[in-house]
């Protein structure tokens, strides 16, 4: 696995979280891609990113958490059901998946097995992992998207 251990700035985020199974996450997007349109809030540094907050291997379906995002400038502010916060800098085991998000379970899996343990560094289950989407999903095949994992852990 081509993977490295590295530190994540700093992230303010507009989010609108959703409840329930992650491939459901979709209308959450959705959403959120609908109130940032007509704000102007999209731009060539703008990043798409979902945030997973629990292990679908301990938690519910229906409990699992899990925040669709887009980087925003300090100024943006929460209305219409969208939040914003601040995501504070960490440390993270950093790797990029190529192909459909139905298949990002085995990147998870591969660094939590084979990658973190090999590093000195622990799982922090404490912080959300994240994904960065890469790649248009409207105008990429499936198996050529490209996503960014983040999966957050400590020193060991």
């Amino acid at each position: 696995m081509d993977a490295e251990i590295t530190t994540r700035a700093e992230t303010r985020v507009a989010y609108v979280r959703h409840v329930g199974p992650y491939q459901d996450c979709k209308p959450a997007f959705e959403q959120l891609c609908a109130w940032a349109g007509p704000r102007g809030l999209f731009g060539p540094a703008t990043r798409i990113m979902g945030m997973a907050w629990d292990d679908p291997r301990e938690v519910p379906a229906e409990k699992l958490r899990f925040d669709a995002c887009m980087t925003v400038a300090e100024s943006v502010e929460a209305s219409e059901g969208v939040e914003v916060r601040t995501e504070p800098a960490g440390l993270y085991a950093k790797t990029v998946h190529l192909g459909p998000y139905e298949k990002l379970a085995a990147t998870y899996e591969s660094l939590m097995t084979d990658f973190i343990p090999a590093h000195d560094v622990a799982m922090d289950c404490e912080r959300p992992s994240i994904e960065v989407y890469l790649s248009d999903p409207r105008t990429t095949p499936p198996e050529q998207l490209r996503t960014e994992v983040w999966f957050p852990v400590k020193k060991g």
